[in-house]
Formats: structure tokens, C-alpha cells, sequence
């Protein structure tokens, strides 16, 4: 009766079934939504100020409020990533962006080359439009950057539609640079084939350094997103982003369909376009505040781990970005990292993901969220870290 791009089953995994029978955390290190982590920055928003006396008459527009695309092209220009406002489209979601650029590029069982170690909606946004993941690897040891001789393999051997690039990369923080981006266009060059890129920026303005420098191809379709959910911390008020770039005809060609796909469902509503603008020119209170606390929680996470990282029981990656911590654990059998998720709900209701929720490929890691206040976050790493020197 039912599709088979559903899942055939829906069995909560380990850590849902853990918290459904032993209740919810006292500390929730996997917390991603900014709205419950306490930041005073909201206030800068006026949330309460929204009106709605100004979105009659409704004059639906495909690719989304003229007003409000200039505002955003403009904003993001003055980041220095060069944006024109007649390339982009909005979306209701970044999820609705990759269903919309999915259709564009693909039939039904058509591939994509998805990041491993990533987030795993990747996986399943790909399987509800009846398309084909291929993963390629990330290498720890070249800083997360593409492991080039597998990717070549695998672009070789495979018919694909598109690669899926995040940058930074969630949860292990590494963004595309220019050199990586120029390898990728060689390799297309050199395999004879055209390749479009989605680069999905949601986490880029959350840099632990200097961003990498902004760039474009006169080669490549490029499809850039984005979204308010990260960008000012309001994933409820569901407004994101496409950006095309790269050869005119190319670009050209894809506005054309992706304007009747977008046509077809008008799914952004109006008042938060209209509003747009004004959450803008707002939106580095909150970035700012958010960074500092992720920075600060990174620095409690070196510090209380610091004799464990010395005795070379662990490592404390080093991400780019993104708002995500990561450790590995060294010399432990494979699951060991789901070991100790297990472990540190029973004995203390704090909850982490094990690097297994991302496919990591390799190793025993662990990764959380540095979103959460601070003396929180100290409190699980501290409990975390007994528990580690108790097991290893």
C-alpha cells in the first residue's frame, strides 16, 4: 500500500528507545535547537512586532519577495560572498531547497554523491525523491577534506547526477575551500563530465577562524543554500534559500524549471519575507552571542579532557566551524563510542550522539553540541570524562 521510498522500518534506534523507557535527559548534549538553549539575543528580533496588515493583496512571486532577495543579496555581499538577487530562490526549508534542486537534476533512481562522516538527513531527503546516495569519504587525517583517489573511483564508476558538499561540514566542521573546489573541477574535467555542486552553508557564519575565501566557476552549476534556521537562530519561522551560480546559459536554464517547481507549491508565506529585511540587519546579535558561547564550551571541553588527550586516550578535534564538538577515542574496540553513550544516559541522563549517527566510517567518536549554557556543558564533559578514565 505504502511507497517504498519509506523506510521499511521505523523502530526507534538505540538512543530513542533508551530515552523512551528511562525518560528525558537531565542534559541533552545532542541539543541543535538554538530556541531552547537560553539566548538573550532573541530579544534583538521583535518577534512580537511582526504585522500582517501589509501582505494584502497576495502576489505570489516563484522565486520569492523581490524586496526581501535584494535585502538578502545584499547582506551576504557584504560578507563577501558575491549574490545577485535575480539567482535566488526561497524555499520553506533547506530540506524543501534539496527536494527542489533533486527534482531539477534527476529522475527516479538517478545518484548523488553525499559526504560520509555527515548529517544523515542527507540520506533520507535523497531516498523520499527516489534517488540514490553514493558516499564519498572525508579523510581525518587530511583535515576532513575529500579523500580524492575514492572519490575519483566512485565518480568514475557511477552514473552521478550531483554532488552534495556542506560547508562546514556538520558535525566535523570543514568548509570547501578554493584548492579543494579547483581538485573537484579538474577530476570532472578529467573524468568528461559535468557535474553540479549543492553547497549547503547553513553553518557558515559560525567560523572558529578566518572563513575561507569566498569563490565561483565559470564551469560549474553551482547551488548554494542557506537558511534563517541557522543564520538567526529561527528554524520556526521556516524561510531558506537557493542560490545559482556559475556559466550564464547553465544558470539560465535551471531558473527557468526551478521557477516551475517552485511555482508549483509557492510554499514560503509572505509575512516572513516581508520581514526579512529587518531580521537581517540583526541577524550578528545573534551570531555573535552563539559564538562565543561555542567557543567557550570548546575551551572547557580542551581543558577538561586535557589529561586524557596527554596520556593519547583521546583526541580533541579541531573543527573550522559549525556549532558541533567532536572527540575520538583511541585503541577501543568498534562500537565502543556507542558503548559509552549507553553508559552515560544510565548512570547520569546526559545524552550524546555516538559518531555512528553520522557515519563515521572509522574509529570511536563522539560528538555534541556546544550550544548549550555553559555550566551545563561543564557539568556533562566532567561527568563524561569520569566516565571515560572509569572505561578505558
Amino acid at each position: 500500500m505504502f511507497s517504498n521510498r519509506l523506510p521499511d522500518d521505523f523502530t526507534p534506534n538505540f538512543l530513542g528507545d533508551l530515552v523512551d523507557k528511562s525518560g528525558l535527559p537531565q542534559i541533552d548534549l545532542t541539543e541543535s535547537n538554538p530556541t531552547k538553549c537560553d539566548f538573550k539575543s532573541y530579544s534583538y528580533f521583535n518577534l512580537k512586532d511582526f504585522n500582517f496588515s501589509n501582505i494584502f493583496p497576495y502576489h505570489p512571486n516563484p522565486q520569492g519577495n523581490k524586496i526581501a532577495r535584494e535585502s538578502l543579496a545584499n547582506y551576504l555581499t557584504h560578507q563577501g560572498r558575491i549574490t545577485q538577487a535575480e539567482n535566488i530562490f526561497f524555499t520553506s526549508g533547506t530540506s524543501e531547497a534539496y527536494s527542489f534542486i533533486f527534482k531539477l537534476l534527476a529522475n527516479p533512481m538517478d545518484k548523488f554523491m553525499v559526504p560520509i562522516p555527515s548529517y544523515p538527513l542527507l540520506e533520507y531527503l535523497l531516498q523520499l525523491e527516489s534517488n540514490i546516495p553514493v558516499f564519498y569519504k572525508l579523510d581525518p587525517n587530511q583535515g576532513w577534506k575529500i579523500d580524492l583517489d575514492y572519490f575519483t573511483q566512485l565518480l568514475l564508476s557511477n552514473d552521478i547526477k550531483g554532488l552534495i558538499y556542506v560547508s562546514p561540514n556538520n558535525p566535523t566542521g570543514n568548509y570547501l575551500n578554493y584548492d579543494e573546489f579547483v581538485e573537484l573541477e579538474k577530476i570532472f574535467t578529467t573524468a568528461n563530465k559535468n557535474i553540479p555542486i549543492i553547497i549547503d552553508e547553513v553553518f557558515y557564519e559560525y567560523a572558529r577562524g578566518v572563513k575561507p575565501n569566498y569563490f565561483s566557476s565559470k564551469n560549474t552549476l553551482i547551488f548554494r543554500l542557506g537558511g534563517l534556521s541557522k543564520l538567526c537562530g529561527l528554524p520556526q519561522l521556516k524561510i531558506s534559500w537557493i542560490i545559482l551560480e556559475g556559466p550564464r546559459e547553465l544558470v539560465d536554464q535551471a531558473k527557468i524549471r526551478l521557477e516551475f517547481i517552485a511555482d508549483t507549491f509557492l510554499s514560503v508565506n509572505i509575512p516572513i519575507q516581508i520581514h526579512l529585511p529587518k531580521l537581517l540587519t540583526v541577524a550578528n546579535k545573534f551570531q555573535d552571542e552563539v559564538s562565543i558561547r561555542t567557543n567557550n564550551n570548546y575551551q572547557r571541553l580542551k581543558k577538561i579532557l586535557l589529561n586524557l588527550a596527554q596520556e593519547k586516550k583521546i583526541s580533541i578535534l579541531d573543527p573550522q566551524g559549525g556549532w558541533y564538538g567532536i572527540i575520538e577515542i583511541h585503541g577501543m574496540q568498534p562500537y565502543f563510542d556507542v558503548k559509552i553513550c549507553w553508559e552515560l544516559y544510565q548512570k547520569h541522563k546526559i545524552l550524546i550522539h555516538p559518531g555512528d549517527f553520522y557515519n563515521f566510517f572509522s574509529g570511536n567518536f563522539l560528538v555534541f553540541s556546544l550550544l548549550i549554557q555553559e555550566d551545563q556543558f561543564d557539568k556533562a564533559i566532567s561527568l563524561l570524562t569520569s566516565l571515560l578514565y572509569e572505561l578505558l
